[in-house]
């Protein structure tokens, strides 16, 4: 998953694409967390479907608490464009955010 190692560790703020509430901030340790952003820590599988130098795409399920896709384009280490969609718990969701670095956590 070549692009995850281009994002840069820290703070980072995700805005909804479309959604005037304010950002979301979020502290990125492991830039895998990104890919299940809805479902956080959930034990869950993953497939990677495309595997760019600069996006990503995984589907992954979580056993009882439902599955998503996420394709995060990389347009440098400080900002991304992350699209999420899936199930959660039976409720659905697509978000389309983009993500930019604000410093350290």
């Amino acid at each position: 998953m070549a692009a995850l190692g281009e994002i840069e560790r820290g703070a980072w703020s995700l805005h909804e694409i479309g959604n005037a509430a304010s950002a979301r901030a979020i502290c990125v340790r492991d830039p895998r967390l990104l890919l299940q952003l809805i479902h956080g820590s959930a034990q869950c599988t993953q497939y990677v479907i495309e595997d760019r130098p600069n996006s990503l795409t995984v589907q992954y399920s979580c056993p009882g608490q439902g599955y998503g896709r996420t394709t995060i384009k990389v347009e440098d280490r400080n900002l991304i464009r992350l699209q999420t969609q899936g199930l959660m718990k039976g409720a659905p969701f697509d978000f389309d955010f983009e993500g930019r670095r604000t410093g350290k956590c």
